[in-house]
């Protein structure tokens, strides 16, 4: 059996889910799929499937206050302020 990485694991089963409840909580603060799209650097299509998914990923309760609490920081930080924010989130998913 290959172990994956972790950073292969995040990157195909977290990093959606986290993206996706990111663009949830812009687009509840009044943010268009395409202003998402820019800040998270994905296509509008993808914004657009995220809020109309009728898929209904599990995430955490504690992985989705964290991400909510967080998404602004993600989003609005320089760039070398956020790796302590998704550190943070990395460590959650660790657990």
């Amino acid at each position: 059996m290959v172990k994956k990485l972790f950073s292969e694991i995040y990157v195909k089963e977290y990093l959606p889910l986290i993206r996706k409840e990111i663009a949830l909580n812009l687009n509840k603060k009044g943010y268009k799929q395409k202003e998402i799209a820019d800040m998270l650097n994905i296509d509008q299509t993808t914004v657009s499937n995220y809020l109309n998914s009728t898929a209904k990923e599990e995430v955490s309760q504690r992985l989705k206050y964290l991400l909510r609490k967080k998404s602004t920081e993600i989003i609005f930080k320089k760039p070398e302020e956020r790796p302590a924010v998704l550190d943070e989130i990395k460590e959650h998913i660790k657990q």
